[in-house]
Order: C-alpha cells, then structure tokens, then sequence
C-alpha cells in the first residue's frame, strides 16, 4: 500500500480494521512504520494505540522510537501501550519520563513500569524502590494515583485503599481516572467493598461522565 497516496479517511479506516479484528499481519506493522512519522499527529497518535494488537517484540520497538514525540496525547498513548511490553530497556526510557515531561505523560508511564515489570517478570522491589524515590518528589495528585496503583501491580496491597480513597477527590477528571484503575484492577483485592464505595459515590456524583464510568465499572464487577 503507498502511503503517500492514502487519504486522512483511509488511514483511519486501516485503524478501524485493525482494532476490530484485534491482530495485525505482518505487512500492516510496514504500514504503521510508516504511520509513526505521520505528520499528523492524530494519526501518529492512533497508531500509537493500535499497537498493542502487535505481537509483543515489534510493538515495543515501535512504541520506543514514539516516546519524543513532540504531541503530548501522542506520547501518553504511546506510554499507555507500552504496558503491554516486557524489556528493561521499556522499563528504562519510561522512568527517563517521570521527571520531565507532562503530569498525563508521567502517570501514563508510571503505570505502565508496574505493567511492564510484572509482565517481563522483573524485580518488583528494586522497581519499587526506584518508583517511591520519583513518587516523594512527585506534585500532582492525579499522578500520585497512578503509583498508587503501580505499587499495588507491584505487590504492595496496602495502596489499594489509597487508591479508591481517591473515589471522592473534588475534581471529577481524578474521579474517572479512579475508576478506570479500579476497572482495570478488577476491584483489586476488596471486590466487595469496591462495589459498596462505587455504589455510594453514585448516589451522590452529579458528572454524567463520572456515573458513566461508575456504572459501566460495576456492571463488570458484579459479574465477577
């Protein structure tokens, strides 16, 4: 396929495909090679999220080579995808983000090091350690959530309560990111009273996106 000659409509068309088959053949990674370096950055960005249909080992070299790039969204997608990888070297250049680039960015990558050490089975303490020394020097609330949500990936249960705490935060943009951490922890190790925290927050929540996301969120947890 030339990419030169592909229209806005059909890149995102070839995106469209790929996450609804849910895998990538091998001449469509050459395309989002290509599409990595697209000068729109949406594109850069979308392509930054279908890859974690590729197969592990090219994916993260493809994510890697994304993670200067000069749009934020794109960098946390691409920071987002990583953690699906496994290497050190992910690890590595994500920790090279936590004190330099945007508070988006910084949570993103915080998350996925718990991810990537998990999956790649790597020392869960040294990473630990080398996470709660950025985590002092860490400002904004919304990032503190994140590593509250790493250490528990990590093993350490005890930041699940930090986490949900996190629930009833004033603004509502935390709230959401709450609830997709306990989403994606599956209720974590207090399924019981994750769902009760859930459904006493809906009782109160004035965002339509918050009771979204809380709604959306118990009906997977009462299933489990």
């Amino acid at each position: 396929m030339a990419i030169a000659k592909m229209s806005f409509d059909e890149k995102w068309n070839f995106f469209d495909e790929i996450e609804n088959k849910g895998y990538l053949k091998n001449e469509e990674f050459s395309i989002l090679s290509q599409l990595s370096v697209d000068n729109d950055e949406e594109v850069r960005n979308r392509t930054a999220q279908v890859l974690v249909f590729a197969p592990q080992e090219i994916a993260e070299s493809l994510l890697i080579s994304m993670l200067d790039d000069e749009d934020e969204m794109v960098r946390v997608n691409t920071c987002d995808s990583l953690g699906c990888g496994k290497t050190k070297e992910a690890i590595n250049l994500l920790f090279k983000k936590l004190g330099k680039d945007s508070f988006l960015v910084r949570g993103y990558a915080v998350q996925s090091i718990a991810d990537i050490t998990v999956n790649g089975k790597h020392n869960t303490d040294d990473i630990s350690v080398q996470l709660k020394e950025e985590y002092n020097r860490e400002k904004s609330s919304w990032v503190k959530a994140s590593y509250h949500y790493a250490f528990y990936v990590l093993g350490e249960q005890e930041y699940y309560q930090e986490l949900i705490n996190q629930i009833n935060h004033r603004s509502y943009q935390m709230r959401c990111a709450t609830i997709n951490s306990i989403d994606s922890l599956n209720g974590g190790n207090q399924l019981n009273k994750t769902i009760e925290v859930l459904k006493n927050r809906l009782l109160v929540e004035k965002s339509l996106a918050v009771k979204s996301s809380i709604m959306r969120t118990l009906a997977c947890l009462e299933k489990l």
